[in-house]
């Protein structure tokens, strides 16, 4: 044990006696070092939406060749590797050049907290540098698609005091870490990876300093966002028909379409202190928009269906409107038999009545029949009345079914497209 220890201790103090912690370790000043870098995310810990950043710890994984740390392990009661501090060697000033933090600082100093950061020196003078850290990176968000987005963080890799022909960075990314970091952020809180891989990016220009990005696609859970925002906006929908299901007579519709859209900006306020800021207008944004936009239409109509019901009498009804809307749409809302059906009615009480007047109107009968006569114009006038205020309800009731069946159509169509486009 001794033997072995004072083995370790002499090839340190062999390999470290003449270095120079400053100077890149090279044969020449010609040649490029090449340094292999591998990130092993492991939790998404925070997305920002409004600072469009994401926080997140890792591993990063370091791996070069020092021929200045190259020893024979015979000489050294074959010792094939040993661990020094990194300080006490030449390290890459290997930053996150995408960071939010306020200054930009190596990955792989040690800290100030304790941690000293080792590195693993072979025989051969490779050397391997593993160490946690959590970085915020830099993240351009869409958020067009919330809840239902995709989002694609680029970590970006390198160094401003070297350039290409100084270091070249290449990325590491195994599949058994690709593995492992898909199945760390499945069990991360509202996120799964979809994607992990490098982007190769070769710069041919020697005066551009050296990096490697790597990309991770992210795509949010939405399984809580369905039950919480898009369950009750399309319930809201829904009970915009409840204005054309309550009796016109009853005068309750404005008060429950009203009620029915102070509901609907409630749940959208109350939404919308759970969604990100974002200067994109989200797909939710969109639906609950045109959701409260069909209540307000709905509302508009109400009021046209309630005037249209208790229209004054004396006014009459223009020919248009008995070909457009009682012969026309009352067909394409079968409610025409219904609407047929009255009219029969009402002419066949002014055949009875023209015959009764044709048949005891003449002179020989006109003192015995002038108060039937009469009687007959006062019940003629007062069914003309009645008729009149009949067909202006017909009209409320024929358009009443038509917007009833249009507002159903367009809410399901807008949920239909709401649902083709998210997915």
């Amino acid at each position: 044990g001794l033997q072995c220890a004072s083995f370790d201790r002499l090839l340190v103090e062999n390999l470290l006696k003449d270095y120079n912690t400053d100077v890149r370790p090279v044969e020449n000043t010609s040649q490029v070092l090449e340094i292999s870098l591998g990130l092993q995310p492991y939790r998404l810990l925070r997305v920002d939406e409004v600072e469009q950043l994401a926080r997140m710890s890792l591993w990063l994984r370091l791996t070069w060749q020092d021929r200045s740390l190259i020893w024979s392990p015979s000489q050294y009661g074959n010792l094939t590797r040993i661990n020094l501090p990194v300080d006490t060697i030449w390290t890459p000033p290997v930053g996150l050049l995408n960071s939010l933090e306020s200054r930009f600082a190596p990955l792989f100093e040690s800290s100030d907290d304790g941690l000293n950061v080792l590195a693993e020196i072979r025989y051969d003078g490779q050397i391997k540098i593993a160490v946690p850290t959590i970085l915020s990176i830099s993240c351009l968000m869409d958020m067009t698609m919330y809840p239902f987005d995709i989002q694609r963080c680029n970590p970006k890799f390198g160094t401003w005091a070297y350039t290409n022909k100084d270091l070249k960075f290449s990325a590491d990314v195994k599949s058994s870490i690709l593995a492992e970091s898909k199945e760390a952020f499945a069990s991360s809180a509202g996120w799964s990876v979809m994607e992990y891989r490098a982007v190769d990016q070769h710069d041919n220009d020697t005066n551009t300093s050296p990096s490697v990005t790597f990309t991770m696609q992210l795509r949010r859970h939405t399984t809580y966002y369905i039950v919480i925002l898009f369950l009750p906006c399309l319930s809201n929908a829904m009970l915009t028909l409840l204005v054309f299901l309550l009796p016109t007579e009853t005068g309750e519709r404005i008060g429950v379409g009203i009620n029915t859209l102070f509901i609907m900006w409630v749940n959208y306020l109350r939404a919308l202190n759970r969604m990100p800021k974002s200067p994109d207008l989200p797909v939710f944004c969109k639906f609950s928009y045109f959701v409260m936009f069909e209540c307000v239409c709905a509302i508009a109509v109400s009021c046209l269906l309630i005037s249209l019901y208790h229209m004054n009498v004396h006014i009459e009804m223009p020919d248009w409107v008995k070909t457009h809307i009682l012969d026309r749409l009352a067909w394409l809302v079968f409610l025409r038999s219904s609407v047929k059906r009255r009219q029969r009615t009402v002419e066949k009480f002014r055949k009875e009545a023209e015959q009764f007047r044709s048949r005891f109107g003449g002179s020989t009968y006109h003192k015995i029949t002038i108060g039937l006569n009469l009687f007959v114009d006062n019940s003629l006038k007062e069914f003309e009345t009645f008729w009149r205020r009949e067909e202006w309800r017909l009209v409320s009731l024929v358009l009443e079914r038509f917007f009833t069946y249009f507002f159903l159509f367009t809410v399901l169509i807008s949920f239909f497209v709401f649902a083709a486009t998210v997915w």
